[in-house]
């Protein structure tokens, strides 16, 4: 069920859970079998989910439900009829225990549920993740009943179509019975499309687009239209012309999308710290990721069937480098608590070799002095970072050192040549020399670019003025302070169209004022929202425009901020204060007060209601463009009848350059437009929209063959 953010999948799969547990779909079970529902789920919306399938008035409101298990993010049900016979049962199961199940639990439930319901699908888009491998465990009983599957998600494309493919194939085992048994070869129609979009990348011609849609309508056609439920805010106002919600017409407002350009703000500072940037970043080597083992990581292309995945190394260097432009492009604290991580390691590695470099005598001092300095630097924390933001695994044919053994034996090599023959011991010992000179020139030229940091920050009796901190992290090699900066020409942006109208620079005409308004504002990065929350609330205190509407009667400053590390308690409270109409959060207002800013990473960018907002901005952009729609389909939904705007932060020319990251969403947009269609326009308002309708085919989900 796929479709668009906030058109009420939520409220359809209940629908369908209830005609289940009131045995409207016995052929969903074995014979004699009381029928028994799975809710697979993020934790964070677990409780939405208990909330209106359990304590609401919509569903299941003439059945007895009694709690039977309250285990942390593991709920269960019983559900009886009103003569107190036993009909089912429900359970709410989080993603996080899910994922880590064992082979004999999956069994156990594969045995004891029939119907699995999994929310935020897309999250399972990775055939290579314990998640996806779990679910296809839960197919079939032991005895080879089917059982049933209801994958809830508005963005089941995100960054190709191997994204749809294995989607798929968690509900269908390899052979794909039910497609090839209707003459549909599911496996040659994805594989030719991902052929001709590789050739069409490499060479933009006519013919290969027309074949490219060709394959696409085949897709949609003989694959989506049988397997998936899409349907858009347009479907819905031809199809249901007199619905009415809360006793109000049905009215869709798609947001308006708005491109901010900030390079108009740069100062002839913050072009220097750029430059510095840009004259430095291509020279730094990352040494100290050789000497931990890890030169290299690996990409593995998703192949179809049972060919060998293709395997890409890249140089953990240069995925440093797209990482940094990345944080640059977020916010300059984010890019420089990254790079001052980085430099901390280096220097802890540099010291520690500079220091014990005349003790190693043999290859087990070396090692004994490298796992110290992997001790002293916290590399754990930045290893399980680098994995989860582009999705790798490591490179395991050796141990870590004879990797760092081979790299200083081929630095020896380079640096002496064959002119002289030298024992293995004394060519890694020349190899450690020149590492020792790398780090010495990475921190150099990392040094460069904090002194152009540093002329940013702002000053309070000649010290650099300090706003807060962030959260402490013991994986953490540094305690990083929050400053204010005078010349941050994205903040300043962001002040400009917050404040009062008359200020705004004529520079940012052609984006619409917020002040007033309900703001929420996006950001991938904690450091990043860490930096716009406290440099906001320094703001706010100083402004005297600002008094009456974000500081309360109390001089208490309205907005609000939330992190992946945020209490589930006090998240709750803030989308309450944030948005009290669409949160029945009124009596949260009345104890702690109104918010009307709320900053916050992707934690809330799901499965939350947040239509009280006028506008959501995205601070920096996600690789992934489905994420904007999420975002956005906070506030975007049945029953908002505001005109929502979306801002969205677009890097500079110098930014672009380095991260690239406008290049690639404007080619998954394409994709996913291509695809499944796209009813909103996510980057800027001349962008392309394609609308798409899947499902059409299927009348009576219980009675089909093939199961979703």
């Amino acid at each position: 069920m796929a479709d668009s953010v906030g058109l009420g999948k939520s409220f359809m799969a209940s629908t369908i859970i209830e005609e289940f547990l009131n045995k409207k779909h016995p052929t969903w079970v074995p014979e004699g079998k009381d029928p028994s529902v799975m809710m697979i789920l993020p934790p964070s919306i677990i409780n939405q989910w208990e909330e209106l399938l359990i304590s609401s008035q919509y569903f299941l409101k003439d059945n007895k439900i009694d709690i039977i298990k309250d285990l942390n993010n593991f709920k269960i049900y019983n559900v009886s009829d009103k003569e107190n016979k036993f009909l089912g049962k429900i359970a709410f199961l989080s993603l996080g225990k899910f994922q880590n199940l064992k082979e004999e639990d999956l069994k156990k439930f594969a045995k004891e549920y029939d119907f699995f319901v999994i929310d935020e699908a897309h999250k399972y888009r990775n055939k290579n993740t314990n998640r996806w491998k779990n679910v296809r465990k839960l197919q079939k009983k032991e005895d080879g009943f089917p059982n049933k599957f209801l994958l809830l998600t508005a963005t089941p494309l995100n960054n190709s179509i191997n994204d749809i493919f294995n989607l798929i194939r968690l509900f269908m085992d390899d052979t794909f019975a039910p497609f090839i048994v209707k003459g549909i070869p599911i496996t040659d129609l994805i594989k030719n499309y991902k052929d001709l979009k590789k050739e069409f990348q490499q060479r933009d011609d006519d013919k290969i687009k027309r074949d490219l849609k060709k394959v696409a309508t085949e897709i949609k056609q003989k694959v989506l239209d049988e397997i998936m439920i899409l349907r858009t805010r347009k479907y819905i106002m031809e199809q249901f012309k007199d619905i009415k919600v809360n006793g109000k017409p049905l009215v869709f407002k798609d947001p308006i999308p708005y491109s901010l350009d900030y390079s108009p703000f740069y100062t002839e500072d913050y072009k220097s710290l750029i430059e510095a940037i840009n004259n430095n970043i291509n020279k730094i080597l990352f040494e100290y990721t050789k000497v931990y083992g890890t030169r290299y990581v690996i990409f593995e292309e998703e192949t179809l069937g049972g060919e060998e995945p293709a395997k890409k190394f890249i140089e953990v260097a240069d995925l440093f480098k797209l990482l940094l432009g990345k944080r640059l492009e977020s916010s300059i604290f984010s890019f420089e608590t990254t790079l001052r991580r980085i430099y901390e390691k280096e220097k802890i590695f540099y010291n520690t070799f500079k220091m014990e470099m005349d003790r190693i005598k043999k290859k087990e001092d070396l090692k004994g002095i490298i796992e110290r300095a992997i001790k002293r630097a916290k590399i754990e924390k930045e290893l399980e970072e680098v994995k989860r933001e582009y999705d790798i695994e490591g490179e395991e044919e050796k141990t870590w050192f004879d990797r760092v053994i081979d790299l200083l034996i081929e630095y020896g090599e380079e640096a002496w040549g064959e002119k002289k023959q030298y024992s293995d011991m004394d060519l890694f010992k020349f190899g450690l020399e020149i590492v020792i000179q790398n780090l010495e020139n990475d921190l150099r030229y990392m040094e460069e670019i904090f002194k152009e940091l540093d002329k940013l920050k702002e000053k309070e009796n000649g010290e650099i003025k300090i706003l807060g901190k962030l959260p402490a992290d013991k994986k953490d090699i540094i305690d990083p302070l929050i400053y204010p900066h005078k010349n941050d020409p994205k903040f300043e942006t962001l002040k400009q169209i917050i404040g009062s109208p008359s200020f705004k620079s004529e520079k940012l005409k052609d984006i619409p004022s917020l002040y007033r308004k309900k703001i929420l504002i996006f950001t991938q990065y904690k450091d990043t929202a860490y930096y716009i929350y406290h440099n906001l609330l320094n703001w706010i205190k100083k402004e005297i425009d600002l008094h009456t509407w974000l500081k309360d009667k109390n001089n208490k400053i309205k907005i609000g901020l939330v992190t992946g590390d945020t209490d589930i308690n006090a998240k709750v409270d803030y989308i309450k204060r944030f948005s009290p109409e669409a949160n029945n959060g009124y009596e949260e207002v009345k104890k702690y007060g109104e918010i009307d800013i709320l900053i916050s990473t992707d934690a809330l960018s799901e499965g939350v209601n947040l239509q009280d907002a006028d506008v959501v901005i995205n601070y920096d952009l996600p690789w992934n463009p489905m994420v904007i729609i999420q975002r956005v389909g906070r506030v975007n939904r049945i029953g908002n009848e505001k005109e929502v705007s979306m801002i969205n932060y677009i890097p500079s020319k110098e930014i672009e350059v380095i991260v690239g990251i406008l290049g690639k969403l404007k080619e998954k947009i394409d994709d996913i437009t291509l695809i499944v269609g796209k009813d909103v326009k996510i980057l800027s308002p001349e962008e392309e929209i394609n609308i798409e309708t899947f499902g059409e085919k299927i009348r009576d989900i219980s009675k089909r063959t093939i199961t979703i």
